[in-house]
C-alpha cells in the first residue's frame, strides 16, 4: 500500500492527537504503528486486571489476606505461596472470585502486596483511586514487619 504525497496529514487522521507528533518524527511503518498498538493494548489489558483485582475484595478480605501475610511470618517464596493458596480458595468460597486463581502462584501474592499494600500506606496521593482504608494500617505496617520488609514511616 502506497501513502499519499502527504505522509503527515495520512498518520495524523488515524492517531490519537498526542500520538501524531512522536510518530510522524520518528517516520514509523504502518505495520509498525499496528505493533506498537497491540503492545499497547495488551499492557493496558494487564494493568486493568491488576486494578480490578484489589476492588473486589472487601475490607475483610484485605484484612484476612494481611493477616494470612503476618502468620506466616517470613517472606520465602514457600510461604507466599501458601498465603496464595490460602486466599485462592477463601475469595473462591465466598465468591468474590470467580475461580481459585485470584493468584497466579506465590510470586504473584507477593507483588500484589507490595502494589496494593505496601508501597500504597503512605503515598503522598491522598486522593488516590487506589487508597487504603485506614483501619488497614496497623495491618500493613505489621505484615511488612513478618516479611522483613523495612516499614514506611
Amino acid at each position: 500500500m502506497e501513502l499519499p504525497e502527504n505522509q503527515d496529514f495520512f498518520l495524523s487522521t488515524r492517531l490519537p492527537p498526542d500520538m501524531s507528533d512522536f510518530f510522524i518524527c520518528a517516520n514509523l511503518s504502518p505495520a509498525c504503528l499496528v505493533s506498537y498498538w497491540l503492545i499497547d493494548i495488551f499492557f493496558r489489558m494487564i494493568d486493568d486486571f491488576q486494578n480490578i483485582r484489589p476492588k473486589s475484595m472487601k475490607v475483610d478480605d484485605k484484612m484476612q489476606y494481611l493477616s494470612d501475610i503476618i502468620n506466616e511470618q517470613g517472606a520465602s517464596p514457600e510461604k507466599w505461596d501458601t498465603i496464595a493458596r490460602k486466599t485462592n480458595t477463601r475469595l473462591f468460597e465466598k465468591r468474590v472470585w470467580k475461580n481459585e486463581e485470584f493468584f497466579f502462584d506465590g510470586t504473584d501474592c507477593q507483588a500484589f502486596f507490595e502494589r496494593n499494600f505496601s508501597s500504597l500506606l503512605f503515598s503522598k496521593k491522598s486522593a488516590s483511586p487506589r487508597s487504603l482504608n485506614v483501619e488497614l494500617w496497623k495491618y500493613i505496617q505489621e505484615a511488612q514487619l513478618s516479611c522483613n520488609y523495612e516499614p514506611l514511616p
